[in-house]
């Protein structure tokens, strides 16, 4: 069950519930998981507000993946139901967002889509599922190799070598 506090209801957060109410765990598990990226977010970029910029960049990226796996190793739906939903919901998240400017919400979408190829199929090369650091690995690998971008000036600018902090390797 969601509890009342911890979801804002937004019109089209809402309607992704009620179009995916024969699968509750594709809520809950949003929710679980973007506690979650905030939380690796901040351990690794420092707990300052990050808007725009690499932090924020690997904060969707690292949610999407996250997201794909729950829904994948979790649950069972297949790599194109989970890219499905993690988009539909991250679609819907941008929608209702307060604040932010167009540009903004293009950069979170992007991520999030770079986010889901980071994943793959959400398995290793052994064909085990991917565990937590391997998503967090494949993402800052994303981070570094410029798959994902940040918002520069008035501009999106991928990201790069040095947007990853300094003491991680992924």
């Amino acid at each position: 069950m969601i509890a009342a506090a911890s979801f804002r209801p937004n019109l089209h957060q809402v309607g992704f519930v009620l179009a995916n109410a024969g699968r509750p765990w594709a809520t809950t598990e949003g929710l679980r998981v973007s506690k979650a990226a905030i939380a690796e977010t901040n351990e690794l970029f420092g707990a300052t507000p990050h808007v725009d910029d690499a932090g924020d960049a690997f904060r969707h990226a690292y949610a999407a993946g996250t997201l794909k796996l729950a829904y994948m190793a979790g649950h069972g739906a297949s790599a194109e139901l989970a890219d499905r939903l993690v988009t539909k919901l991250g679609e819907a998240h941008e929608r209702d967002g307060t604040g932010g400017t167009e540009l903004s919400h293009l950069m979170d979408e992007h991520n999030n889509v770079a986010g889901l190829a980071a994943v793959g199929d959400a398995r290793t090369g052994s064909g085990a599922w991917m565990q937590p650091g391997d998503v967090r690995g494949s993402i800052l690998d994303a981070l570094r190799g410029g798959a994902l971008v940040k918002l520069s000036g008035d501009a999106l600018a991928p990201t790069g070598p040095a947007d990853v902090p300094a003491d991680r390797t992924g």
